[in-house]
């Protein structure tokens, strides 16, 4: 049990780390669910340091500080859920009364917070005890004990119910099939699982609470609340294998509105692009808000190369053509079948070889033309122009002028 409460803990705690700072999709969103995993793992580790630890020093610091970050698991978890099917992050000022009960019980902590190492130790030794009742004690100034340890699931459960809510409400809407077809399925069964997982931790840790006033002793409580403790932290780990295993989640769930799809659809994407519109390998099907972000793009590249900008990034061009960033990023990888990043390169070489072509360049240093197509350094335009054709730039420049 204790290496499944610790297991749970260490995965928990990497994969929102690894969710803040490096998710590829749907940014804040995902930052929100980084949240919700930090803050649900924060308080398995509590529970293993309280239960089955037996270090006084880890009890000390675990057991009992994260008490006020319970209240944030339920916010974290329904933003997240609520970002995706509205596909948008933006917080109004209501949504800050969410904080609410966290900010108190924190308040409540803060004596507990400053006060001396050997007070907090000697919590930490009632804890680690048989007789590990710490109600007497107080350790918060705002919240009772009793009040404070029936609080925290009665708070689970508010956010539980509405998540449930705006699932049922995003179910029951009209036009909800016109989304790509894949991604959709993907995000649907996605949320339903994090929601029902959700709620499964939620009765583990409802549960565990009412044992926690049944038993008296340390032991008891352990011998008749392991099931209960298994399922919350197992419940933990398959959300965190499940997205690992299924990063799709990361793209979110686009609330596109289709358009028809004109009977040929415009070509005039610059060549790279077209090189790069591979037919997909699933059952997705070129859906509106597919021809119509294909559309912006080659309005854009008719007046523009912002390739050559050394600063080009999916940021900039989400801003240009208008789109959310998590959409360009699903374009891309779900039906260019390939990353921004390749995308970008591919457009930079093409530039590259046009200048290369062109006799009227002749004076221009290979230096010089990678960065005028857009490439921050050199070695990296000599990498990729060679890793692309198989020569580099001056063997290429060479060889096309000979033929010429």
């Amino acid at each position: 049990m204790s290496v499944i409460l610790l297991y749970s803990y260490i995965t928990g705690i990497l994969l929102s780390f690894i969710f803040f700072f490096y998710n590829g999709g749907y940014k804040t969103a995902n930052r929100y669910l980084a949240g919700f995993f930090f803050f649900i793992s924060l308080f398995v580790l509590s529970q293993y340091s309280g239960l089955y630890g037996d270090s006084e020093v880890m009890a000390a610091l675990l057991a009992s500080a994260p008490t006020p970050f319970v209240f944030l698991i339920g916010p974290f978890s329904f933003l997240y859920v609520r970002s995706v099917l509205r596909d948008s992050t933006k917080l109004r000022p209501a949504d800050y009364l969410h904080f609410v009960l966290f900010a108190l019980e924190l308040a409540g902590m803060l004596s507990y917070y400053f006060s001396s190492w050997e007070y907090k130790l000697s919590v930490a030794r009632v804890l680690l005890s048989e007789n590990w009742q710490v109600t007497h004690l107080g350790l918060n100034t705002i919240f009772v004990s009793p009040v404070n340890s029936y609080l925290r699931p009665l708070h689970l459960l508010t956010y539980v119910m509405l998540q449930w809510w705006l699932l049922r409400k995003y179910y029951r809407q009209s036009g909800r099939q016109q989304v790509p077809i894949l991604q959709q399925r993907v995000m649907r069964r996605w949320l339903l699982f994090q929601t029902i997982t959700f709620s499964v931790f939620l009765l583990c840790f409802a549960l565990i609470s009412v044992h926690l006033f049944i038993y008296d002793t340390r032991t008891a409580f352990r011998t008749n609340s392991w099931l209960l403790l298994l399922a919350g932290a197992g419940s933990v780990i398959v959300l965190t294998l499940c997205t690992l295993l299924f990063p799709q989640v990361l793209y979110g769930l686009p609330k596109i509105y289709a358009v028809k799809e004109p009977e040929q659809p415009a070509t005039s994407i610059p060549a790279p692009t077209q090189e790069m519109q591979n037919p997909p390998e699933n059952d997705e099907v070129k859906t509106g808000w597919v021809t119509s972000i294909e559309k912006k793009l080659n309005e854009l590249y008719a007046r523009a190369t912002p390739w050559t900008d050394k600063n080009f990034s999916i940021r900039t061009l989400a801003i240009e053509l208008d789109e959310p960033e998590h959409h360009l990023r699903y374009y891309f990888n779900h039906h260019q079948q390939i990353s921004f990043t390749v995308y970008r390169n591919r457009l930079r070489i093409a530039h590259a070889k046009g200048l290369l072509e062109n006799p009227q360049n002749s004076h221009l240093s290979i230096e010089g033309i990678g960065s005028l197509s857009g490439f921050p350094s050199k070695s990296g335009f000599f990498s990729l122009f060679k890793q692309e054709t198989g020569m580099t730039p001056s063997e290429y420049q060479k060889k096309v002028l000979t033929d010429k």
